[in-house]
């Protein structure tokens, strides 16, 4: 009997040991949160502190942890990120790709069995969705705008210069949706565009030849407000008469556009929406985690800003 009853406490004691340990095990699952890697464009510039910041402020909402790295513009610096990532855990990665032709950074993700979210600048792989600002509205908006500026200012005619970014997917989509607008409109002549290559200092070269070849330039559409930076700079410095149409919503365009003096050149800017951008891709990335069913196509709409609607 006695040896019977010794045998049961046994069994019992096992069964216990068994079932702490298997509820230890599912506590520290349960209680283990998700870790979403980022890799940016790049920390110069504001739009990604905005992101970054926006993505860290969205984490604390979701109880997620972000690890956030400065791909600094560069596709490679980008991979060797993408690989300290994946080494740390990760379970998702958000991208905003330096090279929209390049799927390198995303591979090495998804050779790990990591799902890939792009932000704002799409690449290439097999990644499960994106988060991008509606870039061919935003350099449609920007169009318009230019076409309004020359029918109150111009008698409805005017010639016009692009500062390009060739090597970004979305760069490109905004001088698309530029010229489209523009094409809309006879009188509305596109006389040149350049790349400006990330480089403000680029750019001002640029505005500097476009002057130099059409000295009766009316406006100039930089596709980026680092571009439009240096457009300003120039035509400030040289007198000449052509405006200039900003694209990122950043605080020095608002400033400028504000400016007595700046305000004259550096008319407009399309704005766009870094903070809501952020707070989508990183919800994208873990409802897709935790199995919902997603959208992986979206889309941010922009909007026009001037002294109009900053004097509101």
């Amino acid at each position: 009997m006695k040896k019977r009853f010794f045998t049961i406490v046994a069994l019992c004691l096992v069964c216990s040991v068994m079932l702490y340990a298997q509820g230890a095990e599912e506590s520290k699952g349960g209680n283990e949160k998700l870790k979403i890697g980022v890799v940016t464009l790049t920390s110069g510039h504001t739009f990604w502190n905005v992101i970054e910041e926006s993505i860290k402020e969205e984490a604390k909402v979701l109880d997620v942890e972000v690890i956030v790295r400065d791909g600094q513009n560069d596709t490679n610096v980008q991979y060797n990120e993408a690989q300290n990532l994946v080494t740390a855990g990760i379970d998702a990665l958000i991208l905003a790709a330096a090279d929209s032709g390049s799927s390198g950074p995303c591979d090495v993700a998804r050779a790990a069995g990591i799902p890939v979210f792009y932000l704002n600048i799409s690449g290439q792989g097999d990644y499960q969705g994106f988060v991008l600002t509606n870039e061919i509205q935003g350099g449609a908006r920007a169009g318009n705008w230019a076409y309004e500026y020359a029918e109150k200012n111009l008698s409805g005619k005017a010639k016009c210069a692009i500062i390009s970014f060739d090597e970004i997917t979305c760069c490109v989509d905004r001088a698309t949706g530029f010229i489209q607008e523009l094409e809309k409109h006879e009188n509305m002549e596109i006389v040149a565009m350049q790349t400006y290559s990330g480089d403000t200092e680029k750019a001002a070269a640029v505005t500097q030849d476009y002057l130099t070849q059409f000295p009766d330039l009316d406006i100039i559409f930089a596709v980026g407000d680092p571009a439009a930076q240096g457009a300003l700079e120039v035509v400030k410095a040289q007198g000449a008469k052509a405006v200039v149409i900003g694209y990122d919503g950043n605080p020095e365009a608002a400033t400028a556009i504000m400016d007595p003096v700046d305000g004259k050149i550096w008319k407009a800017d399309v704005v766009q929406d870094p903070a809501t951008e952020a707070k989508d891709v990183l919800n994208l990335a873990v409802d897709y985690i935790s199995g919902k069913t997603i959208n992986s196509e979206n889309l941010v709409d922009t909007y026009m800003m001037d002294i109009s609607t900053l004097s509101n």
